[in-house]
C-alpha cells in the first residue's frame, strides 16, 4: 500500500464509507467492499501465497485449455491411479501478459471487468 498510496486512500475510502471509522470490516461485509476485494485478489495475483498448485480433477474428455491439448484421464487425482501430476505455476498464471494487461502493474481496478480471470490460491477443491 505504501508503494500505491491512491489505491491506499481508494481502499480507506471505500472502509470508511460502507462501515464508518470505528468499525472493523468482517466476512458478512464482503459484498459491500468490492474494491478490498479487488485489491486482496491484485496482491494475490501477484505475489501468491502458493507459488505451485496441483490440479486435483478427472478430465472426461479431450478438451483444449489455452490452446493446450488436454487427453481423458490425462489429469486425475494423486490419490487414483495410473497417475499423471500436473502443476500449475500460480506466479506464471498471475503474470500472464495473455491474460492480464499489463501484469506488473499493480491495478486492482482490473477486476472491474468480470472477463479477467480472479487468481484461485487455494484451489478448487471441498474445505
Amino acid at each position: 500500500m505504501v508503494v500505491n498510496p491512491d489505491v491506499q486512500v481508494k481502499a480507506q475510502q471505500e472502509l470508511d464509507s460502507v462501515l464508518g471509522h470505528a468499525t472493523l470490516p468482517k466476512m458478512s461485509d464482503k459484498n459491500r467492499l468490492p474494491y478490498i476485494r479487488n485489491v486482496i485478489d491484485e496482491v494475490f495475483r501477484l505475489y501468491p501465497v502458493l507459488p505451485m498448485g496441483e490440479v486435483g480433477f478427472n478430465v472426461k474428455e479431450v478438451g483444449l485449455i489455452n490452446l493446450h491439448t488436454i487427453r481423458t484421464g490425462a489429469i486425475t487425482s494423486k490419490r487414483e491411479r495410473p497417475c499423471k501430476e500436473c502443476s500449475l505455476s500460480h506466479g506464471a498464471i498471475g503474470r500472464d501478459p495473455c491474460q492480464y494487461k499489463d501484469p506488473e502493474t499493480f491495478d486492482p481496478d482490473r477486476f472491474l471487468d468480470p472477463q479477467v480471470l480472479r487468481p484461485s490460491m487455494f484451489g478448487w477443491g471441498r474445505r
